[in-house]
């Protein structure tokens, strides 16, 4: 069971039912071994997660077993620590989760996995120094957890500290040399912080051959070609992309289909994989954070649906629903959602000033102004002087600091 789960957390999600099935064996064979009983909540916290079980009886099994967990052993860290996990997974109840994780680390000051899940929430809420702070601590602990050094480099990104971002990939390659994700996020900081797409297409070619045509490789590949504005390429590569990994959802893969057919100018293509979009996030969403990710797809897929009053609406829903569970970083990140709707709803106005507020706050792993020069996504609004002077005004690209949410 500790070996799935270990492949869990390193982005293997198909072991997720094997980690589920070895923890139950583990509970019936010993209906006292509250540590398993723990794992498996755990485990199936991450079915919802995953989206690979989102029903409401899963939920309700994985806090059932973790407050099982707890009758067997009330002060035992680990069951806290595995029901702050169900409450953040299966039910985005963040303040319960905080909650779980800080009893745990008060019985166990000195575990990492604790200290790195209260720094996911802070960075979650837009506590990005804070959340920073933490991953520090868990990494002292353990300094050999790829996922620890990986998550530094995306919380560096987003405060536009490229060059500290740069050396926590480095160091997740130095631990995991074959870690997709890390050779993305390299490819990616390339384009963020030079705007050199050729750069970041060689980052991906460096990586090892067998995770060439991996789905989180293949998916950044896809949006390399767009900023060289290379559709030929970029259609081709799309359509050998499947979802896999921890974050190639279907839906993400949808919404990149339909972007590459909406941006070569494909538009009735690109309107019937919007709605494909749009019926996937709406009936396919998962619980949880994912969710989330569904609902912050939902604005564009329904503007490239050629629904204006639906994509405002869903702005509108997936505001109050960050703002509601206190998610800062997302509602953050809902301003340069916003300025895409409104790029494709043809309201230039609206979209240069969401972009200000998106480049004024820490969105640095999506929004910067070297991509925003190659990005074909803005190509609309280029040539209107207030976004080249948008581009003046943030040219420096100076680190930003946590921010107050947009």
């Amino acid at each position: 069971g500790e070996h799935y789960l270990d492949q869990m957390w390193a982005g293997d999600f198909a072991v997720v039912p094997k980690a589920v099935a070895a923890f139950r064996e583990a509970t019936d064979h010993d209906p006292q071994f509250a540590l398993a009983w723990a794992q498996l909540a755990l485990s199936q916290s991450m079915l919802s997660y995953a989206s690979i079980d989102t029903s409401d009886a899963t939920r309700q099994q994985a806090l059932a077993d973790a407050q099982h967990a707890l009758a067997l052993a009330p002060d035992l860290p680990k069951a806290h620590y595995a029901l702050g996990y169900v409450y953040r997974f299966s039910f985005a109840d963040y303040d319960k989760a905080l909650t779980q994780f800080k009893i745990a680390q008060r019985g166990s000051p000195n575990d990492a996995e604790v200290e790195a899940a209260i720094a996911y929430i802070e960075a979650m809420r837009g506590n990005i120094s804070a959340a920073i702070a933490g991953l520090q601590r868990a990494t002292t602990l353990n300094p050999r957890d790829p996922n620890l050094a990986l998550a530094m480099g995306w919380m560096q990104m987003d405060l536009r500290h490229y060059d500290r971002a740069r050396v926590a990939f480095q160091r997740t390659l130095a631990i995991a040399p074959n870690d997709p994700e890390a050779y993305t996020a390299l490819a990616r900081l390339e384009v963020l912080q030079h705007g050199d797409a050729h750069a970041a297409l060689a980052q991906l070619h460096s990586a090892p051959t067998d995770l060439q045509s991996g789905s989180e490789i293949l998916y950044t590949k896809v949006q390399l070609l767009l900023c060289q504005r290379d559709y030929k390429a970029a259609q081709q590569a799309v359509d050998t992309l499947q979802p896999g990994g921890r974050f190639i959802t279907p839906l993400r893969v949808l919404m990149l289909r339909a972007a590459v057919s909406h941006l070569s100018g494909d538009l009735p293509r690109a309107k019937a994989l919007y709605q494909q979009a749009v019926t996937r996030a709406a009936g396919g969403g998962g619980v949880g954070e994912t969710a989330l990710v569904s609902a912050l797809s939902m604005p564009i897929a329904q503007a490239g649906s050629g629904r204006r009053a639906e994509a405002l609406h869903a702005l509108d829903d997936v505001r109050a629903t960050l703002t509601k569970l206190d998610l800062g970083s997302n509602v953050n990140t809902l301003s340069r959602v916003r300025a895409e709707v409104d790029v494709m709803l043809g309201d230039n106005d609206a979209a240069i000033a969401a972009l200000d507020k998106a480049l004024a706050a820490p969105t640095g792993r999506s929004v910067s102004v070297p991509l925003l020069k190659l990005d074909p996504t803005w190509d609309p609004i280029r040539n209107d002087p207030r976004f080249q002077a948008l581009l003046e005004k943030y040219s420096s690209d100076a680190p930003t600091q946590d921010a107050p949410r947009q």
